[in-house]
């Protein structure tokens, strides 16, 4: 079970600071029952070494702000002209000192920051093991989902709609629509994946805790609106949707995420504590651009495994990767799978493999590159940072997560049209 400290229980023992470092104590305290590459322990020191530092630079600026503000109070509680020009300049002298702490110590906490969110992927170099057996399907291709004479109805003018910024589908193709969204969801189920319906709007803060770097903010919407409530009211600093960190001090910032992404699922483990090993799945809106660029938004079904250990987690991403080519099989679409290159991975995946479109009913889309479907692991990188993790009498477990996007589905519609 994942059993990490939740924020209501961190509250209640006074231990939340919500503007204070990242929390690396598990790493520190269990340090020894990790198995970690000689890269990642040099990471982890230095990582260690920077929150001490912080954690100085803290303890120094509180001082001077305390004999700060003694000299303060004397200077407002005493006439001026009785004032000494000695207590005057030790008074300016310690203000300068609070101001060139505070810098000094945003210096540090930005070093640790970078430290924190440049910590290596653990890479497993475990042989591969699949026992898992395909299941059984009795729905055909996809011609079988389409209503009656689609083919000549998805070339109609009437199919695809577009209205200025408003695009939209109707009639056959909607019916189309939905009906590979049925498919999916049954596909899914049929594998035992328990589906979730994820949240699409998410704070700041709560982007950060799954472990999303903020150098990958610049493919995701953001919403920022004007709140009736101000900086200095309680109400507004004890609402959860608050944020205090943005620009403007009495806006409300949000995040357009969308289904299961791999991190929210992981963020999503830790509050709930599910058992492991788990196999959770959603199909729903993503908001990014589709593949012809005609909508920011699109129906996308993606899909997350998570285990306690390296060698489950490799089994996993074997099995999925066999289930993608089955359900790309199973709906007569010619896809090629690519492994994906180290340059070409993302920050927390160990490794990956992209499902590209080869078929060549779809000439007009292989100019370029097509990618249908993605499947990546990324052992425990993404648990480490938001702390899921299980604690029995000798060992520290993380999670360890298989992810990927089976199908976007507006995407292929704008294909087939």
């Amino acid at each position: 079970m994942c059993n990490a400290p939740t924020r209501a229980v961190l509250e209640a023992k006074g231990e939340w600071l919500a503007d204070t470092v990242p929390d690396i104590t598990l790493i520190k305290h269990h340090s020894d029952k990790l198995t970690e590459s000689l890269i990642q322990r040099i990471h982890v020191n230095n990582l260690e070494d920077a929150d001490q530092m912080v954690e100085s630079l803290k303890e120094t600026l509180t001082e001077y702000e305390n004999n700060r503000d003694v000299y303060q109070n004397l200077l407002q509680a005493a006439k001026t002209p009785n004032i000494s020009s000695k207590s005057k300049l030790e008074y300016y002298e310690l203000k300068s000192a609070v101001k060139a702490a505070k810098s000094t110590l945003d210096a540090s906490y930005d070093e640790f920051i970078n430290l924190y969110n440049s910590m290596p992927n653990i890479i497993s170099n475990a042989q591969h093991s699949s026992n898992y057996k395909s299941a059984d399907s009795k729905i055909p291709g996809l011609d079988s989902l389409a209503p009656p004479a689609i083919p000549n109805s998805l070339k109609s003018d009437d199919a695809h709609q577009e209205n200025f910024n408003l695009n939209y589908v109707i009639g056959d193709k909607a019916l189309l629509e939905l009906n590979i969204c049925d498919f999916t969801n049954d596909f899914l189920e049929e594998y035992k994946f328990l589906p979730v319906a994820a949240t699409s709007f998410l704070r700041t803060e709560a982007l950060q805790q799954m472990g999303l770097m903020m150098n990958s903010f610049y493919d995701i919407y953001t919403l920022q609106t004007k709140s009736e409530l101000h900086a200095n009211d309680t109400r507004a600093l004890q609402s959860d949707n608050y944020t205090r960190k943005e620009k403007f001090e009495d806006s409300h910032v949000f995040h357009l995420q969308g289904v299961c992404e791999a991190l929210l699922v992981a963020m999503f483990i830790r509050t709930k504590c599910q058992a492991l090993p788990m196999q959770i799945y959603s199909l729903g809106s993503q908001y990014r651009m589709t593949h012809t660029g005609k909508s920011m938004q699109s129906k996308v079904a993606q899909f997350l495994n998570a285990s306690s250990t390296e060698t489950e987690a490799d089994s996993c991403y074997e099995y999925n990767i066999q289930m993608v080519d089955r359900f790309w099989s199973m709906l007569n679409i010619k896809a090629t799978k690519r492994l994906v290159p180290a340059y070409e991975l993302k920050q927390h995946e160990a490794a990956a493999v992209e499902f590209i479109l080869s078929d060549e009913r779809f000439q007009q889309n292989l100019k370029n590159i097509v990618v249908l479907s993605r499947v990546c692991i990324s052992y425990d990188f993404i648990s480490r940072r938001i702390m899921a993790y299980s604690i029995s009498s000798e060992d520290v477990s993380f999670c360890h997560f298989v992810s990927g996007e089976l199908i976007d589905v507006n995407s292929l519609l704008d294909m087939l049209a």
